[in-house]
């Protein structure tokens, strides 16, 4: 059944059609077992380095060079015809030993597209059952092919009627027992036929942003190549842990997107910036994709930066330091950076703008600090 799923990293046009096909490919062999090290000692240095509270990947020295791997990029250009786009949205997870994060993890089956021409907060939808253009990719440092604890997906939930999936309306499922031994169960299977990703160290796993996907998968000791909903695994798993193989240890993991420049990942930034209060993105204080080393890096491989959740950080800081009465000598770098992003800042579609750019550059022709003014005050009203 893997191999239906699953591609080796130099055949492009193979994982093209099995994204395509069924919204997620498993990639084999991308990374070397030396590069798997060089991760594995990056996510614990950089996970230190930040206290805890790490940036996004860019911005992490030891780990920046996993998003722009030439076999990563190679990937990303064949699923995103065109240039492509990065907004910030990656990060990672890290646990020196098997703690919350891996007991824990996010096991609701969920899509993380969002945003339509009238509101950033439904899920994504395409009227012609287009393909949503943004791919989240991911590098486990456990092997989930033979114990439990990896992705699990929707085959073919990237595309149809969200309500087939659960989303926005219970999901169909049809109902069978389940029998260990002396105890049986009754488990829903749902119309969409599920899948535990079979990832091993060095492979990228690779889903659309539309797919139905849940983290934390259980693998039966009978039958592991069984996929369930969680809430069934659950039940079973309460009251017979045994059944299940166990996780191999700490969901140690980098995980990042990159898109088109196009409307459905442009609302879908939007969505991820708005979703946060701007006083909430103190997260991103530690960004620095936007200097001129990272630029380059961006530039060199025909990246498109997103700044949004950047610009939004620096309008609160900006504000909240000038109302404490911060002189103009104390702002004068972060000013120039945050007038740099605001010149530079460029949306692919017309809803929901950050603010009028428009109307930013006419101000900013007779006062930057009026042009300022006017950037901080609608950003944060937002």
């Amino acid at each position: 059944m893997s191999n239906l799923y699953s591609a080796s990293f130099d055949d492009l046009e193979s994982i093209r059609h099995i994204a395509e096909a069924h919204g997620f490919c498993l990639v084999k062999q991308v990374f070397s077992a030396g590069q798997m090290e060089q991760l594995e000692s990056g996510i614990a240095e950089d996970y230190a380095a930040f206290n805890g509270t790490c940036p996004e990947l860019m911005s992490c020295p030891s780990l920046s060079w996993v998003m722009v791997a030439p076999r990563v990029l190679d990937i990303a250009r064949i699923l995103l015809p065109g240039r492509i786009c990065y907004y910030g949205e990656s990060y990672l997870n890290y646990e020196d030993s098997i703690g919350p994060r891996t007991k824990s993890p996010f096991n609701t089956p969920h899509i993380d597209a969002r945003g339509s021409r009238e509101s950033l907060t439904p899920f994504w939808s395409s009227p012609t059952d287009s393909i949503f253009r943004g791919y989240r990719f991911a590098v486990y440092l456990q092997d989930y092919k033979n114990w439990s604890g990896g992705l699990m997906v929707g085959i073919g939930s990237h595309r149809g009627n969200l309500k087939q999936f659960g989303i926005g309306a219970p999901a169909k499922v049809e109902y069978k027992i389940l029998k260990f031994g002396d105890s049986a169960f009754t488990v829903g299977w749902p119309e969409t036929p599920l899948y535990n990703v079979p990832s091993e160290p060095g492979d990228l796993v690779i889903w659309n942003l539309r797919t139905l996907h849940s983290a934390g998968a259980r693998r039966l000791i009978a039958r592991p190549e069984m996929a369930m909903l969680p809430k069934f695994e659950e039940e079973i798993y309460e009251k017979l842990p045994k059944a299940f193989l166990p996780v191999p240890g700490p969901r140690n993991a980098v995980f990042f997107d990159y898109g088109n420049e196009v409307e459905e990942v442009d609302l879908y930034i939007k969505h991820r910036r708005f979703k946060h209060r701007p006083e909430e993105l103190v997260v991103a204080k530690d960004w620095c994709y936007d200097n001129d080393e990272i630029r380059t890096i961006f530039k060199t491989n025909n990246i498109t930066p997103r700044f949004d959740s950047i610009i939004t950080y620096l309008c609160s800081h900006f504000d909240k330091l000038r109302k404490n009465g911060a002189s103009n000598a104390d702002l004068f770098s972060m000013r120039a950076r945050l007038f740099a992003l605001l010149i530079e800042h460029k949306e692919f579609s017309p809803y929901f703008p950050l603010l009028s750019k428009e109307l930013f550059l006419e101000k900013a022709a007779k006062s930057q600090e009026d042009a300022l003014n006017y950037a901080v005050t609608t950003v944060l009203k937002k």
